[in-house]
């Protein structure tokens, strides 16, 4: 059984709200629509500090890149990698090499996080 003492003294000595960073990895394949919607989604998550690594595989075109390049500039907590087909796993390996957080959360594009509070219920 976990020492609710050492729980306590580890979340408070971490600060923002005693959570640890996320980096929510999204792998994705031919659905535009539903990643742009799951990306705005996970922007508007309340976790203090997280970031969102996108691993885009469809092969899109400039014009179809340009609404997620958009959210990315606006964006600092958004990185976005195009890559060939990698595959459920591949995708997954090769955004987990990207994140930069403490805890790793992995989402494909047709997911939709529930509320704001998805990633912070996460860590």
């Amino acid at each position: 059984m976990p020492d609710p003492a050492r729980i306590l003294a580890y979340a408070t000595s971490r600060g923002k709200a005693g959570l640890p960073s996320v980096s929510a990895v999204v792998r994705s394949y031919k659905r535009r629509e539903s990643l742009l919607a799951l990306v705005e989604a996970l922007r508007a998550q309340d976790h203090p500090d997280f970031e969102i690594i996108v691993m885009e595989q469809s092969g899109w075109s400039a014009e179809e890149r340009r609404p997620l390049d958009a959210m990315a500039v606006e964006d600092p907590r958004l990185r976005v990698i195009y890559s060939e087909p990698l595959g459920v796993g591949g995708a997954r390996e090769a955004g987990w090499r990207q994140a930069r957080k403490e805890i790793v959360l992995t989402i494909d594009d047709d997911d939709l996080s529930l509320g704001t509070g998805f990633v912070r219920g996460h860590a």
